[in-house]
């Protein structure tokens, strides 16, 4: 998804958010370049309470460094 975002779309900034208690998908996204940007307190109901979201974020620069310029290949 990286790949096509930088690349074909030509995108500088890509972000996604991820609930603050799924610790695996924050692994996986940081193995992959993305940094905590912010928090997003009380944002989305589950249930009967609020929930923060986590936003992570990578910089096109970035994934150019980490992947394309002697980086692991994705």
């Amino acid at each position: 998804m990286q790949e096509f975002v930088f690349s074909q779309l030509k995108a500088h900034h890509l972000w996604l958010d991820v609930k603050d208690h799924n610790l695996r998908a924050i692994h996986v996204y940081e193995s992959t370049g993305f940094q905590v940007e912010g928090k997003l307190r009380e944002c989305i109901r589950t249930d009967d309470r609020y929930e923060p979201l986590i936003i992570m974020g990578i910089l096109e620069r970035e994934y150019v460094s980490k992947f394309k310029e002697g980086g692991t290949s994705t």
